[in-house]
């Protein structure tokens, strides 16, 4: 039998609730196993980062109440494609994925490089944030289908905290 497990790329600085009721639902609508954090070392379009290590010590303090969340560090300093998804195969050999995104991150996907590899034996979970709609998510998606010729496996929900945001939490 084939294990499903959540994979959630992100900067999490600072992990906050929105993060974590985003994956216990995910958890929850697709009865995954788990659901693994992966904080990016130098995020893209992100500057004054607290180090790797500080918010992994937040993320494993934050996830450790919750026991179908866990995190890891990734050997490489971003998420890509090419390099994160063998990775991850070795990591949870045989598993099926789902990842995990907001909507502000999935407004970017048909920029991401390799993407028809992701698409070839993924699923999408997107969490719609404030300011953003379904139909723009959507919108996405056929895009996606339309260029890669592709289809795409996706479920979209409203986040369960859209107006929460770690930009927010670092800047007050």
């Amino acid at each position: 039998m084939h294990r499903h497990v959540g994979i959630y790329p992100g900067t999490f600085d600072p992990v906050h609730e929105g993060h974590i009721s985003f994956a216990n639902k995910g958890s929850e609508i697709f009865h995954l196993e788990k659901v693994v954090f992966l904080p990016e070392r130098n995020p893209r379009r992100k500057v004054g980062v607290a180090d790797i290590s500080k918010r992994q010590e937040q993320l494993q303090n934050s996830l450790a109440p919750h026991p179908k969340l866990d995190s890891i560090t990734l050997s490489t300093d971003q998420f890509t494609i090419f390099n994160t998804l063998p990775e991850l195969h070795r990591l949870f050999p045989g598993s099926k994925f789902t990842f995990f995104m907001g909507s502000d991150v999935a407004l970017h996907l048909p920029k991401w490089e390799d993407l028809p590899l992701l698409l070839a034996d993924t699923s999408f979970l997107v969490a719609v944030r404030e300011g953003e709609s379904i139909g723009q998510i959507e919108d996405i998606f056929r895009e996606i289908e339309k260029s890669t010729s592709k289809a795409v496996r996706y479920t979209i929900i409203d986040s369960p905290n859209p107006s929460l945001r770690s930009s927010l939490l670092r800047n007050s």
